[in-house]
């Protein structure tokens, strides 16, 4: 695993535009998994269903 400070380091010489498209492609890998997960757990749930569930998880996170 790489170490936190490693990560901080690397992200201090990026652009906002760089640091920008991470976090979206941080959230929208975040949402594919969560949509994976409940397909795998819930495969009788209709595809609107799992969307919306994905949608009011993200919504309602708190960190």
């Amino acid at each position: 695993m790489i170490k936190y400070s490693v990560v901080t380091e690397a992200n201090r010489y990026k652009s906002y535009e760089q640091k920008l498209k991470a976090a979206a492609d941080l959230y929208w890998a975040a949402r594919s998994l969560k949509e994976a997960y409940l397909r795998s757990r819930h495969p009788d749930w209709p595809e609107e269903k799992i969307k919306k569930t994905v949608k009011e998880w993200l919504l309602y996170a708190k960190s």
